[in-house]
């Protein structure tokens, strides 16, 4: 009987864990917003454009020891570049750790897809998104998207 007890309590203990991640930020009451960048990949020199660049908007960079990991696909909001170069990806934010940024996220231009075929430097660009075009209506906690077209951004060759 002990141990059907103690099965039990853990079944419980696990069904609220996996059902508490599965609240949205809706839930939360935190005012959000989705922040949309696009734009075109190219090389330095030739101004050739680079496909397969992983393109990941973060809150936070990762430290030293949280090594970026390019061997597996982007997270679903994320992307790669195509063979034309553009690009486009996305995050949600929360309006309160947007404005204490002072509205500048760093966003990583990754190379290489599966880090086999890396031909250009990695590189890390902060952007201002003061300036980006908001769209939609406020729905619950959702703000609305700022879309911002970074233009051509210039990767340098490793060799």
């Amino acid at each position: 009987m002990k141990n059907f007890t103690k099965i039990f309590a853990v079944a419980i203990i696990a069904i609220l864990c996996f059902t508490a991640c599965r609240i949205g930020r809706d839930e939360f009451n935190v005012p959000y917003a989705t922040y949309h960048i696009n734009g075109k990949v190219i090389d330095k020199e030739t101004k050739e454009p680079i496909e397969e660049v992983m393109v990941v908007l973060y809150l936070n960079l990762p430290t030293p020891k949280q090594s970026i990991l390019k061997t597996s696909p982007p997270p679903p909001k994320q992307g790669w570049s195509r063979a034309n170069g553009e690009f486009e990806a996305y995050e949600y934010f929360t309006l309160s750790s947007m404005r204490e940024r002072n509205d500048s996220v760093p966003v990583a231009f990754l190379n290489g897809r599966y880090n086999i075929t890396a031909s250009h430097k990695d590189t890390i660009i902060w952007v201002d998104f003061k300036n980006a075009k908001f769209t939609g209506d406020s729905y619950r906690n959702w703000k609305g998207s700022y879309e911002l077209n970074m233009g051509e951004v210039e990767l340098e060759k490793l060799y």
